[in-house]
């Protein structure tokens, strides 16, 4: 039968994806819906996730280097004006400068790890990604014919394998 194929293939691709079509299909031939019509949706859903997959890594490797620019930029400058003004930036490396200069280090050192915490892709990324492949579920096994409790079973026994959370 076509769902066990994909759930072979799945467990071989190790694929949610496949995974995922294959019990929708499956679902499908259970509650007598139009499987073509179940197997179109599902194409068409693994594709759009993988697209908006992309465009979120995407947009986060942008903003991570949006942030290591503006991050390191003030640095830069400073080291730039100190090799080529060494007289005018004299002042702000002696007494009570110096104290500002470390006062304006540690802001910026903290201002960029709040900065990269907010956008570290390990754990917000994976976890941003997994819940829209939780909805994706969802939908696909509700359009399968799936009553919306067994359709919410399956997306989250799906999800939690994805994941590993309980």
């Amino acid at each position: 039968p076509v769902p066990w194929v994909f759930a072979r293939l799945a467990a071989e691709l190790d694929s949610p994806d496949l995974q995922s079509l294959g019990l929708a299909l499956e679902a499908s031939m259970e509650s007598g819906t139009d499987m073509i019509e179940v197997f179109r949706q599902g194409a068409a859903d693994i594709r759009q996730s993988l697209s908006a997959e992309d465009e979120i890594w995407a947009y986060l490797a942008q903003r991570r280097l949006e942030g290591t620019v503006m991050s390191l930029a003030p640095f830069l400058f400073v080291a730039l004006l100190r090799l080529l003004a060494r007289s005018y930036m004299a002042p702000l490396f002696n007494g009570r400068g110096a104290v500002l200069m470390y006062f304006i280090l540690f802001l910026q050192t903290a201002g960029g790890y709040c900065f990269f915490r907010l956008l570290d892709t390990r754990k917000d990324g994976a976890r941003f990604l997994s819940r829209a492949v939780f909805q994706r579920d969802l939908a696909l096994g509700l359009k399968a014919g799936l009553i919306p409790e067994r359709a919410w079973r399956l997306a989250l026994g799906l999800y939690q394998k994805k994941s590993g959370r309980p």
